[in-house]
């Protein structure tokens, strides 16, 4: 079987291995358990990077309690504060699961081309592994961030149905994001490029979400990049979860107009319904649209990121480690 405790410390290529033909001991299946095991071992030995990681979900979830608490149903100023409530809590996971994901294969890169040197196993058990070690964990920070906000700031709750909507739309939109910083992790070397550069790629998918500018009267050169944001598909599902058929939200909105037949200004109250106030904003695509979108972009992205290890990995395919001198203390 294949012995992961020697990649980290040994080095020596496995007996068993045939270097020039770059053959293992253990199968493909074999490969992914094993190196899923060492993985999910060194998550869960990583307890403080876990506790400041959930401790984060929980400062950002209080942030959004103490400016949204409690919002109301009825004004233009609730329904403006219940669309920005919507947007905080979006991009609190896509922020979250950017910044989470993307030093994780650049902090293994050392590790992962030595043993790649060799042959100790091939690329893509390793990203399967590494990213099926990830899950778990990255789908407890929307959980913590859901349980904490969406009863304190007054969420839909016509149905349970809608509870598990917006915890959805937050699960998916935390693994998309996430696999988007995989694959530009697994292109960029220096982590101090990286950390600059995220940023900057962020704000064109961060803009173009539907929140800042009209979607139809963007910048031509920028329309592209609202078809891969994440903030565009996640908003959209949390106002569709948030708005359609609701019945609890009715804002009581005032006109005002010429009367050609008194000669003044008329103000005439108008009242709103969820879905008007829908059929007005950028949210145009349904709930199961938004949802198949950001799991095509989540595998999109973990293959164009298998794809950039594979890549790295051929510049090290003829590096070979030599084998470690024998000792004798005889």
């Amino acid at each position: 079987a294949l012995a992961w405790k020697n990649t980290v410390d040994g080095l020596t290529p496995l007996k068993g291995i045939d270097i020039e033909n770059r053959k293992y001991s253990a199968n493909w299946t074999g490969q992914v358990l094993i190196l899923f095991g060492r993985a999910w071992t060194h998550n869960m030995r990583m307890s403080m990077s876990n506790a400041m990681r959930y401790g984060v979900q929980v400062f950002f979830a209080l942030i959004a309690v103490a400016l949204y608490y409690g919002l109301g149903k009825e004004t233009q100023v609730d329904f403006q504060s219940r669309i920005g409530a919507l947007y905080f809590c979006s991009s609190c996971m896509v922020f979250s699961a950017m910044q989470m994901s993307v030093l994780l294969f650049p902090e293994e890169r050392a590790v992962f081309m030595r043993e790649q040197a060799s042959s100790l196993y091939e690329v893509s058990p390793y990203f399967l592994s590494r990213v099926l070690a990830e899950l778990p964990f990255v789908i407890l920070d929307p959980t913590i961030f859901t349980v904490i906000v969406y009863w304190l700031i007054g969420f839909n709750t016509t149905d349970a149905g809608k509870f598990f909507g917006f915890y959805g739309g937050l699960i998916m939109s935390n693994v998309a994001s996430g696999a988007y910083s995989l694959f530009i992790g697994s292109l960029i070397v220096d982590r101090q490029v990286l950390i600059t550069l995220v940023p900057i790629l962020n704000i064109p998918l961060m803009l173009l979400s539907g929140w800042f500018v009209r979607l139809d009267g963007s910048v031509t050169v920028l329309w592209p990049f609202q078809w891969i944001s994440t903030f565009k598909y996640g908003f959209n599902e949390l106002v569709r979860n948030e708005f359609f058929d609701n019945p609890d939200i009715t804002v009581k909105a005032f006109v005002n107009f010429f009367n050609q037949t008194i000669g003044r200004n008329v103000t005439i109250p108008i009242t709103y319904t969820a879905n008007q106030l829908l059929d007005k904003m950028e949210a145009k695509l349904s709930i199961a649209d938004c949802l198949i979108a950001l799991g095509v972009l989540y595998v999109a992205f973990n293959i164009l990121a298998l794809i950039g290890l594979k890549i790295s990995s051929t510049r090290v395919q003829h590096t070979r480690v030599s084998p470690q001198p024998q000792h004798s203390y005889y």
